[in-house]
């Protein structure tokens, strides 16, 4: 949905608390069928903002630039550092548990971050945005009007394919 829409932009009253729990559970429902594409856009945008500003991101970029130029030089055979001997498969191991450890913790960090704040902004919306003035959700119409869309869609193919003309009714 578009963000004028989301926002109630030239609404009256697009946001307000309901008192009765059986209407609060109707309203975030709605607004969670309603709007979801809106907040995975939300949570995108969040996880997005977590992880430029995470210090541990940083890190992490940092890391991968130093593994790429130890891959980078240990490429033409071993390479040689204070008497060491150090193997491209050893750079790929140090690499992979590396890797492991410091992505399964910046990424846990990062994803309870984008969890903790997109429920917050999400449910709020949910459960505060007027449904009153948005379009009914009737899952079960859609679907039948889909399911006939689709067959008119087929034949119609199907004809085009065969050179057969027929009529066709629209089902509103």
């Amino acid at each position: 949905r578009s963000f004028h829409v989301f926002c109630g932009e030239g609404e009256e009253r697009p946001f307000y608390i309901k008192r009765e729990f059986s209407h609060i559970q109707a309203r975030a429902t709605h607004n969670l069928k309603y709007f979801y594409l809106n907040y995975l856009v939300i949570a995108a945008f969040i996880f997005g903002v977590a992880l430029v500003l995470s210090s541990a991101a940083m890190v992490l970029f940092l890391l991968s630039g130093a593994w790429t130029l130890a891959l980078k030089l240990t490429q033409d055979g071993p390479m040689t550092l204070h008497g060491a001997v150090i193997t491209q498969q050893m750079v790929l191991v140090v690499l992979g548990i590396c890797t492991l450890f410091i992505l399964s913790e910046v990424l846990a960090k990062l994803m309870s971050t984008t969890v903790f704040f997109s429920v917050f902004v999400i449910s709020s919306h949910a459960l505060l945005r007027d449904e009153t003035s948005l379009p009914a959700i009737d899952q079960s119409d859609s679907s039948e009007r889909d399911k006939n869309t689709r067959k008119e869609s087929i034949n119609e193919k199907s004809s085009l394919w065969t050179g057969k003309a027929s009529s066709y009714v629209t089902i509103a």
